[in-house]
């Protein structure tokens, strides 16, 4: 269904249509982004612009481009602990997780992928403002929460309320 929402959505781009909003080419007509905000739907189809429209070879750079994304998200811990090296472990590490495999491979569930190369920027620049002080962090938290939110609605609320749990607890537990 994603590939399919995928597709239609470059072949609409191609024809000039910048959001499309219905397609009758699936059961009797579906609202195509009824339930999913499009923002990870555009990201690919701008890759398959430069594989002519073919998702079989756009699929595998897109889980590329997002496996590199993700990984360096975890540099940035690396870069602020001065552990590079363990960072890059952990950003390989990050990608083989057993359910980020089933997502990426056996899923492919585009919104969720995007959603995760995300987020372990999220949570540095959350522990930037929160444990570090550094006020500057809202700015990347808030353009990073409106790119999630613009892919997956209710994942967006998953993490708003699981940072809350995770900003509670620390909150308890180092008494600010």
């Amino acid at each position: 269904g994603h590939w399919f929402k995928t597709n239609v959505l470059y072949n609409a781009i191609k024809d000039g249509t910048l959001f499309p909003t219905y397609t009758n080419l699936w059961y009797n007509g579906v609202d195509l982004f009824r339930y999913w905000p499009p923002a990870s739907y555009y990201f690919l189809s701008f890759i398959m612009f430069f594989t002519n429209g073919d998702l079989l070879i756009a699929y595998p750079i897109f889980v590329g481009i997002m496996f590199f994304i993700g990984a360096c998200g975890w540099l940035l811990y690396g870069n602020r602990e001065n552990k590079i090296g363990l960072s890059i472990v952990l950003g390989i590490l990050f990608f083989f997780l057993p359910d980020n495999m089933r997502v990426f491979f056996s899923e492919g569930n585009i919104p969720r992928i995007f959603i995760t190369s995300l987020l372990p920027y999220l949570f540095f620049f959350v522990f930037e403002f929160v444990k570090h002080k550094k006020k500057y962090a809202i700015i990347p938290i808030t353009l990073i929460s409106c790119l999630i939110l613009f892919t997956h609605v209710m994942i967006a609320a998953m993490i708003g309320i699981s940072t809350f749990l995770v900003l509670l607890i620390y909150s308890f537990t180092n008494k600010e």
